[in-house]
């Protein structure tokens, strides 16, 4: 397989990806359908709090560094993983239209988009060494769905604070704005500066979650992920819609790939995999 970089692929050619990426292999992304029950127990999110970060346009993506690099860079423990894995940075999959621009489906159905938190395994130092192990990555997704209306009367929740800071509208809330700290304030140049509270990103509830053994999703689409997809979708602002696509990355997530004799598995309250799709989510 040859070295790759972002330029050697895109993804009108995915049928062309043989020569960089290990297709056929454990690949990702999938439908999920048939899944079986388990209980991975919860996860434990160190350090994902409010932090600084750079924009980035890479591999047909706008990716989100965490800067400054630092010992105390957020990381994951439990959730039936097995060791600390430390986030590298987490980027965004999209399409151009209303209902597509999800990688994973759930029944056939996709999402709005989804966001990929990438981890590496602490004891490997790196995203580009971890990769090479079977253990290496542990990748946190986030189906996105668009927001109806605008956030007016979500932000007063955040502006009155009070008691309820706990709430899912309160979370809900904060998702909005945060997600909207990512749009730059003036014309997107690469390494633009931010800031993101990292927790409030993810759903509120983080205790459903499917999970399967798979690959990175773009080559060299190494087959060495463990996948958590969270069962529960976050809105995103028409704004930050508008914003990504407005980057001309176009349609840029992967085909489903075949489950093979890969098990997925759902963790959490039985009825949370539904028998079919949501009418809150994207036809």
């Amino acid at each position: 397989m040859r070295a790759v970089t972002g330029t050697d692929w895109n993804y009108e050619d995915q049928d062309e990806w043989g020569d960089y990426c290990n297709t056929g292999i454990r690949q990702s992304p999938l439908d999920f359908d048939e899944v079986s029950l388990t209980s991975y127990g919860d996860f434990q999110f160190w350090n994902y709090r409010l932090i600084n970060t750079t924009l980035e346009i890479k591999d047909h993506h706008l990716e989100v560094k965490l800067v400054p690099l630092s010992q105390e860079r957020p990381h994951i423990l439990g959730g039936g993983l097995v060791g600390k894995y430390v986030l590298d940075s987490f980027h965004i999959h999209g399409g151009t239209e209303s209902g597509e621009g999800s990688e994973h489906r759930l029944l056939g159905c996709s999402f709005t988009g989804e966001i990929h938190f990438v981890h590496y395994k602490d004891t490997y130092g790196s995203v580009e060494e971890a990769r090479e192990h079977e253990d290496g990555v542990a990748v946190l997704a986030v189906w996105l769905t668009a927001a109806t209306g605008d956030n007016d009367e979500a932000f007063s929740l955040l502006e009155d604070g009070g008691d309820d800071k706990e709430s899912e509208k309160f979370h809900a809330a904060s998702t909005a704005y945060w997600l909207l700290e990512l749009i730059p304030k003036g014309p997107f140049v690469p390494h633009s500066p931010g800031r993101t509270s990292l927790r409030h990103i993810l759903p509120s509830n983080d205790n459903n979650f499917y999970r399967y053994w798979g690959s990175l999703t773009t080559p060299p689409c190494s087959p060495t992920v463990v996948w958590t997809v969270f069962r529960d979708p976050v809105n995103v602002p028409a704004r930050l819609i508008n914003f990504l696509r407005s980057l001309n990355l176009g349609e840029n997530f992967r085909d489903i790939q075949g489950q093979d004799e890969r098990i997925v598995y759902f963790s959490g309250h039985p009825g949370r995999h539904v028998d079919e799709c949501d009418d809150g989510d994207d036809k």
